[in-house]
């Protein structure tokens, strides 16, 4: 009788078993587990959204940028005398910027290129063959826009003195 009285109150031996414990414990374990687990997903989704919104150039740095775009021409006078008309061409896209750079009169695509505001920097590499013997060189350009010309600095890794000179708009289309 006992055991049909302990039934009609709804505590039976056999649902009080090893695996309702088991079902009880696990049930109060993901009771503190589900908010955390919440909380993490809500931090990585903030934190993705925040990540993105900083590798996207603001709307004056693409109008900055855009200052850059374009072919531009400037004479050069290099330390050992001689002078060349050089071409640039950039075309920038956010805060990066693509393009070429002629060095001795030879257009070279330039690399690690950056726009910063009115500011612009990049290298160009280049080969010198001397003999058999051939030497791999960078040129390094730092740039900045002043009223309507780009005002540049070019230091080669070969220990040179560095080279400043002026580039200006070119209006032939290419």
């Amino acid at each position: 009788m006992k055991d049909r009285a302990s039934d009609a109150r709804g505590g039976s031996d056999m649902r009080d078993g090893p695996g309702t414990a088991l079902r009880k414990k696990l049930l109060r374990r993901l009771i503190w587990k589900a908010p955390l687990i919440f909380l993490l997903m809500f931090f990585a989704v903030w934190w993705q959204v925040r990540s993105e919104r900083g590798t996207q150039p603001s709307s004056s740095a693409r109008s900055k940028a855009a200052l850059f775009t374009g072919s531009w021409k400037g004479e050069v006078i290099y330390p050992w005398g001689d002078k060349y008309s050089e071409e640039f061409l950039f075309q920038p896209e956010g805060d990066k910027l693509f393009g070429t750079a002629s060095f001795l009169g030879m257009k070279r695509g330039i690399e690690d290129a950056k726009v910063d505001g009115d500011k612009i920097s990049f290298f160009a590499q280049f080969d010198q063959r001397s003999g058999e013997q051939t030497l791999q060189h960078k040129n390094y350009y730092w740039g900045q826009i002043v009223d309507s010309q780009i005002s540049m600095r070019l230091q080669d890794s070969r220990g040179n003195p560095p080279v400043d000179f002026v580039l200006k708009k070119s209006n032939v289309a290419r």
